[in-house]
């Protein structure tokens, strides 16, 4: 995991705003053991492809869960081309509020 991290300048002050970059991959159990799955590529295009489809389709319910507060984390798609990494935000949207980026 690496972070990049800073104050942004905005017209009534500084907001503090840090980016996250994760290594993922997918996990199967085989004889009692977390091994990692074969092709996890294609399995990572399938699965941003659909929540592409669910965001293009307005269905913004399906994209989130919800945090103990009452918040909710919603996986927003941005870029999806094979061959290429899949660029997506996680946006925190507090209760009776807007988006935080």
């Amino acid at each position: 995991m690496a972070l990049i991290s800073g104050p942004v300048e905005t017209t009534t002050g500084y907001v503090q705003r840090s980016f996250y970059y994760y290594d993922i991959y997918t996990l199967e159990k085989k004889n009692e053991k977390f091994v990692q799955q074969d092709d996890q590529e294609e399995k990572f295009y399938k699965a941003f492809e659909e929540l592409e489809s669910l965001y293009v389709n307005n269905e913004l319910e399906k994209l989130s869960v919800p945090i103990d507060n009452g918040d909710r984390l919603y996986i927003i798609p941005d870029e999806i081309e094979r061959g290429k990494p899949i660029q997506y935000r996680l946006v925190l949207v507090r209760t009776n509020g807007f988006p935080l980026v």
